[in-house]
């Protein structure tokens, strides 16, 4: 699969723009196909994948195209402000409360709960014991923790993992402010992510509370810096950078510092004016702490280096205006050596290319000012012989089937290679760079 792309790409030598808007755009108001297969099975990641469509079309040029008044209205609806709301499993029929949720079991007997709480109890001390001494090295950093009471020995095994234990076994309060993947779906960091860059590509954000919304990414933050995706307790640095880039465009970031790197091409928004909720140094040694020998970054601490963990930490430390913490030139050695005879990028050593991974590598070497050190005709011709020229999109490698994911993935890529006749689009905010230069002047005028 490393064979190299052939010199003649035929229809696929050039960007078929045409061909790819009217693929993203046969997912219009998807939240509405429910005969469809992509209404069953994508449900769970339907505000990322709105984004990403969206994001296509933006940089195409075409974003007029898609129905934005449905989609705001669609992301109003998957927003969950009440903390004690959660989704209804009804969609926009209504929203449904905590307490009602729980009063819906009440014809449960006191016994029959009272064996059901015993039950679970032996189910999760069983689970524990089994991860602890039968998969020693599958206790997760960031995960759930069945218990504090682990033995110092325990503790100190899981350190030398490059991990921990975590205090907080329950989940953690339920907090209004984060959106669903859906109407059905409780609120999530990765989802509030994307949910806020909509809002931002449209120019909505007046629409919703900033600030609680800050605080319900300020409630993830963990006593180690980290952040968790939701109230039940994963933690990954994917999230870290969520919670930056959230709060960067709800201008609730509070950055102490300007940029470090004088070889960055991005320059800072003026301070921040609003509330800061999370402890911004603690979050970037928790980024630190997950840097390995080879410059790379994974999810936790003592995970293996990935392409895609390397773009969220260098985005969140470009953000925090932090990359310092950055060895730059052995990290963009690293993401250069990811370039495969194909052209294209892996995101680990001995992988398969992807076309995701030309913004995923793109991107952190772009923030890095280190763009040159790939071999940029060779991937974007990589990128264009992914095209699927009878029906649009753009696929992980040539002639698979394509999805969304990777059409915007793939044409952001081109957009950092400076693909003539795309909208440019910012390595860091993941926002066309006209957006984020309309957040600054935005936010300019409310400094004055």
């Amino acid at each position: 699969m490393d064979a190299r792309t052939p010199k003649d790409l035929g229809l696929r030598s050039k960007l078929l723009v045409d061909k790819h808007a009217a693929y993203v755009k046969s997912f219009n108001r998807i939240w509405e196909g429910t005969d469809s297969l992509e209404f069953v099975a994508t449900e769970h990641f339907w505000m990322s994948g709105i984004y990403w469509g969206l994001s296509a079309m933006a940089i195409l040029g075409r974003l007029d195209e898609m129905d934005g008044e449905a989609v705001v209205q669609w992301i109003l609806r998957c927003w969950r402000p009440d903390p004690m709301a959660k989704a209804s499993p009804e969609g926009n029929k209504g929203i449904m409360s905590i307490k009602e949720t729980l009063n819906e079991n009440s014809a449960l007997t006191a016994t029959t709960k009272a064996a059901a709480t015993a039950a679970d109890n032996a189910e999760m001390a069983a689970a524990e014991a089994d991860l602890r001494f039968n998969h020693p090295l599958d206790h997760p950093y960031g995960a759930l923790s069945f218990n504090s009471s682990s033995s110092e020995y325990e503790k100190e095994h899981c350190r030398c993992l490059g991990g921990g234990v975590r205090s907080d076994v329950r989940p953690r309060q339920y907090i209004g402010g984060g959106f669903g993947a859906s109407e059905r779906n409780d609120p999530h960091l990765l989802a509030t992510c994307s949910a806020v860059q909509i809002l931002a590509l449209y120019d909505r954000l007046h629409l919703v509370d900033a600030d609680k919304i800050a605080k319900y990414v300020g409630s993830l933050q963990n006593d180690d810096g980290s952040f968790c995706g939701d109230i039940w307790g994963e933690v990954d640095t994917r999230f870290t950078y969520c919670a930056f880039l959230t709060l960067s465009i709800l201008n609730h970031l509070h950055p102490s510092s300007p940029p470090s790197s004088p070889s960055s091409p991005l320059h800072p928004l003026p301070s921040s004016t609003h509330a800061s909720y999370i402890n911004l140094p603690l979050a970037c040694q928790f980024i630190a702490r997950c840097r390995n020998f080879d410059g790379g970054f994974g999810c936790t601490p003592g995970a293996e280096s990935h392409s895609g963990q390397v773009f969220t930490c260098v985005a969140a430390l470009s953000l925090a205006h932090r990359l310092d913490l950055l060895d730059i030139d052995l990290l963009s050695w690293w993401l250069a050596e990811r370039q495969t005879p194909s052209g294209g990028l892996n995101g680990r050593p001995e992988k398969l290319q992807d076309v995701c991974y030309s913004w995923w590598c793109l991107s952190s070497l772009s923030a890095m000012g280190r763009l040159h050190w790939v071999d940029r005709e060779e991937l974007k011709r990589f990128i264009l012989f992914c095209q699927d020229e009878e029906d649009g999109g753009i696929s992980d490698r040539p002639d698979d089937m394509v999805d969304v994911y990777h059409t915007f993935f793939g044409i952001a890529g081109l957009s950092l290679l400076g693909e003539e006749g795309l909208e440019a689009f910012d390595p860091v905010w993941a926002l066309p760079t006209k957006v984020v230069e309309r957040l600054r002047r935005g936010r300019g005028r409310e400094g004055e």
